[in-house]
């Protein structure tokens, strides 16, 4: 994220120790928190409540847009959720980008929530178009890859892969008659494990890339014929890119987002239970294509209300 902020030419203030965040008040008045799982305790706890914003001076203004607890439930010991409740009641506005987030701060922290978009789609798709414009050609980790700005493909991205998702990936490239370019969870604790089970892959016409930047990676979801995911941002930027995609709901990160955000859109029956099993119905999805038009009226009332809201 950090390498990627400099690309882009984004000044990114130093780094701070949590017991000298404090610091920051020198420089703002105001403080935004973001999205994603930032109140998900086993998230957030390792780092205090600094994700609850309590470096903030007490006559700074406390905004959470579209912030989520990442699922309907949580076990938390209740001196940690005390503070938490503490701290929330100082926010001047809280929102949050699901359902079960909403009710999870009302009916256990005390205060109201107002539901947002989360802001990968609050963002125009054609800002996300100019970083995949900006992206070189990624390569693969072995194997002779097909050049995805002139050959057809599909699109995967598989945060957790499974022994078998290797043979479903390979029967969808048969099915379909197209390659499957793959892109994996990066995080150092996964990078060898998810490469050693797409060992061969490239023989069976499925494509591992190699660390892709994030321009790479959106480069790659631009280009592509269709997408699979199991990833809530990975189901996200394909609607973004108006792609046909089929979304797994990952249950090991979350699976209410996939369902709360595909409801808003309309585009629940792009949900399957797993890619295990599946194949002949993800080919199906992959060849159906999304009413683009009525999703995009329903995301445009959302993405007017979030606007105004944070405005």
């Amino acid at each position: 994220p950090m390498q990627f902020a400099r690309r882009q030419g984004y000044a990114i203030s130093k780094r701070r120790k949590l017991h000298a965040m404090k610091e920051i008040n020198a420089y703002c008045d105001s403080f935004v928190l973001g999205s994603d799982q930032l109140w998900n305790p086993g998230l957030s706890k390792p780092y205090g409540h600094s994700y609850f914003l309590d470096f903030a001076a007490p006559d700074r203004k406390r905004i959470a847009y579209g912030t989520s607890f990442g699922k309907g439930t949580h076990v938390i010991d209740e001196v940690y959720k005390n503070r938490s409740r503490f701290e929330l009641s100082k926010f001047d506005a809280i929102s949050v980008r699901d359902d079960f987030s909403k009710r999870l701060i009302e009916d256990e922290y005390g205060r109201h929530a107002v539901k947002v978009l989360d802001p990968a789609l609050l963002c125009d798709a054609s800002e996300f178009r100019k970083l995949a414009d900006q992206a070189e050609e990624p390569s693969c980790v072995a194997g002779d890859m097909p050049r995805l700005s002139d050959e057809p493909y599909l699109f995967a991205y598989i945060l957790d892969p499974k022994d078998d998702t290797l043979d479903d990936l390979a029967d969808i490239a048969g099915k379909a008659g197209l390659p499957v370019v793959v892109s994996l969870d990066m995080a150092p604790s996964s990078v060898e494990r998810n490469r050693a089970l797409f060992s061969g892959g490239e023989q069976r016409r499925v494509f591992a890339l190699d660390r892709p930047h994030v321009e790479q990676w959106l480069y790659a979801i631009a280009n592509a014929s269709a997408t699979l995911t199991d990833s809530f941002h990975g189901m996200l930027f394909s609607f973004a890119f108006g792609k046909n995609f089929a979304a797994f709901p990952n249950a090991q990160r979350g699976a209410g987002r996939f369902t709360d955000v595909a409801s808003v859109l309309g585009l629940e029956d792009r949900l399957v239970d797993g890619l295990h099993g599946n194949t002949g119905k993800v080919c199906m999805l992959l060849e159906t294509d999304i009413d683009y038009r009525s999703a995009s009226r329903r995301l445009e009332e959302e993405r007017a209300f979030s606007r105004r809201w944070l405005h």
